[in-house]
C-alpha cells in the first residue's frame, strides 16, 4: 500500500472511531445570562472533545445571540413566553434590592425566582415542537443546571427516557441525597460557614427538613402531569438518580464533605486560564 493510501486509510479509521465515540449532549441552563455563559463554557469543552452538543434556549435569548460559538447548536423553546430573565428579576427584586443598597435576603430572593420558574415551567414542558426536537435527537445525556429553581426541567429527560446529569456551582446535599450532617450548610450563603453557631445549625436543620418533605423551590406535580406514563417520583428522587452530579467547588480550599459516589467536585469551569496573584492578593 502506498503512503498516500495508508494516510487515507488512517484518516478513515480515525473518523469512524471519533464518530463511534461521539455522544449527543443537550445542555439546559436557566434563562439567566450568567448561567447560559457558564453552560456555554462547559459545552464548548464538550465540542472540543468531539461530541455533538446542543443547548436549549428560550426564544428571547436566541434573539440576543447569547451563544456566539456556532459549534454549539441551539434548540429553541418558549417563543410565546417573553423575556423570562426580566420576569425573574422583577418577581425576585434582586436587582432593585442591590441598587437600593439594602441587605440581601437570599432565601426570599431564591423563593421569588423559584415561584416565577414554577409559573413558566408548564409553558416549556408543553412546547410540542421543543419536546419533539429533543426526542428526535435521541441524546445520550441531558445536562441540567442543579440550582433548585431550575429543577422543574428534570421532568423533560425523565418523560423522554433520556439519561441526565446535574451540574452546578454548589453542592446541594438535598438534591444529591446526602444524609444530613448538622456540620454542613445545605445551601451556599454568606451567613453560613464550617464554624456555625447553634442557631445557624438549627436553621440549616429546619431548612433541610423542609426541603426533603416539601417542594419549596419546584413542583413535583409536573411529573404526573407531563409524564403520566412513567412511575411517579418526586423531583428530589429524580435528582438522586442522576448519572452524575457535578459541583463546581474547589475541594482543596473547602472542608470535607459527605458525598455519594455519583457526585464529583471540580475546581472550576472558567473559560480563561489561571493568572498569578498580584499586589495585595499575594499576601493572602
Amino acid at each position: 500500500m502506498s503512503i498516500q493510501g495508508l494516510l487515507v486509510y488512517a484518516t478513515v479509521c480515525l473518523t469512524v472511531i471519533t464518530y463511534t465515540h461521539a455522544k449527543t449532549i443537550i445542555f439546559h441552563p436557566p434563562p439567566i445570562t450568567s448561567y447560559v455563559v457558564y453552560h456555554t463554557n462547559v459545552a464548548m469543552e464538550m465540542v472540543n472533545l468531539g461530541h455533538d452538543v446542543w443547548m436549549s434556549l428560550p426564544h428571547f435569548m436566541i434573539q440576543k445571540n447569547m451563544v456566539k460559538d456556532k459549534s454549539i447548536k441551539i434548540i429553541e423553546f418558549g417563543k410565546d413566553l417573553g423575556d423570562l430573565e426580566a420576569m425573574i428579576y422583577k418577581s425576585s427584586a434582586i436587582v432593585d434590592t442591590f441598587w437600593a443598597g439594602e441587605p440581601s435576603q437570599e432565601w426570599k430572593a431564591l423563593y421569588g425566582v423559584a415561584a416565577e420558574c414554577i409559573r413558566t415551567a408548564p409553558g416549556i414542558l408543553s412546547d410540542k415542537s421543543f419536546v419533539d426536537k429533543v426526542r428526535s435527537l435521541k441524546p445520550d445525556l441531558y445536562v441540567i443546571e442543579s440550582i433548585p429553581f431550575n429543577m422543574n426541567m428534570i421532568v423533560l429527560p425523565y418523560m423522554l427516557d433520556i439519561p441526565y446529569a446535574l451540574i452546578g456551582t454548589f453542592h446541594d446535599v438535598v438534591l444529591s441525597k446526602v444524609p444530613y450532617s448538622p456540620g454542613e450548610p445545605i445551601f451556599a450563603g454568606d451567613k453560613f460557614s464550617d464554624k456555625m453557631s447553634f442557631f445557624q445549625r438549627l436553621q440549616c436543620f429546619l431548612l433541610y427538613v423542609a426541603r426533603i418533605n416539601f417542594d419549596v423551590f419546584y413542583d413535583s406535580s409536573f411529573i404526573s402531569r407531563f409524564a403520566p406514563h412513567k412511575p411517579y417520583k418526586s423531583i428530589n428522587e429524580l435528582a438522586a438518580n442522576a448519572e452524575v452530579f457535578i459541583a463546581e467547588i474547589d475541594h482543596i480550599l473547602d472542608y470535607p464533605r459527605t458525598m455519594l459516589p455519583n457526585t464529583k467536585l471540580v475546581g472550576g469551569s472558567s473559560a480563561s486560564s489561571v493568572k498569578p496573584l498580584v499586589g495585595e492578593f499575594k499576601k493572602f
